[in-house]
């Protein structure tokens, strides 16, 4: 019985309500294969990895503790802004290169589907902590960049968006998810990612391995 409750109480459950989710587990559907760690990989095979490929930093992980260097943390800026800095936003499927600028590039991954979709959530997601937090973390750099209409129909015009997302369900979607987590510590978790950008500018790294 004690080991029964215990379970319940660190069940993981989805970060928004269903009633906010925005695409239905039907309509996801992950691609047949796809590059990863210069090898083949099959999300049907092999979906944890799949899953890792796409919310997982590792490259980030690795220099974590060394992050500190680069500055203080902040936010991204919101699309609008980075369009008035005069940053062309080009695509990428990384999550390590998610937020990467360089100059007048700067790369953001399309959220991923699944990540709006209650039931895949529960189904996937909600069953490893790991895999939660990074999804969570990933959720919130896109209420960063969307945050104004403005930056709602840039994220649409240039695909980081899915036609299924409208104006109206992204801002109860984004309510409703800022209600349910821990914003300072994801942010702090998360904003990492901002510090890297910065040290790869300074430093001159190689931000690339094809």
């Amino acid at each position: 019985m004690t080991k029964e409750i215990t379970m319940l109480t660190i069940r993981l459950t989805p970060p928004f309500s269903k009633e906010q989710s925005i695409v239905a587990l039907s309509q996801i559907h992950h691609p047949a294969a796809i590059r990863y760690d210069r090898q083949l990989l099959r999300p049907r095979e092999e979906p944890g990895k799949y899953l890792s490929s796409q919310l997982k930093t590792q490259k980030l992980d690795l220099i974590h503790r060394h992050l500190w260097l680069a500055g203080l943390s902040q936010p991204a800026r919101p699309l609008h802004r980075q369009q008035l800095l005069d940053r062309v936003i080009r695509l990428t499927e990384s999550p390590d290169e998610h937020l990467v600028w360089h100059e007048s590039r700067i790369f953001i991954k399309p959220i991923p589907e699944f990540l709006l979709s209650f039931e895949y959530w529960e189904k996937e997601l909600c069953l490893d902590k790991e895999l939660y937090k990074c999804a969570c973390g990933l959720l919130l750099s896109y209420v960063w960049l969307v945050g104004h209409k403005s930056d709602f129909r840039i994220a649409k015009d240039t695909g980081m968006f899915p036609r299924e997302v409208q104006w109206l369900n992204w801002t109860s979607f984004t309510e409703d998810f800022l209600s349910r987590i821990d914003v300072r510590t994801l942010h702090q978790v998360y904003v990492s990612r901002r510090l890297w950008t910065k040290l790869c500018v300074r430093i001159h790294v190689k931000l690339y391995v094809v």
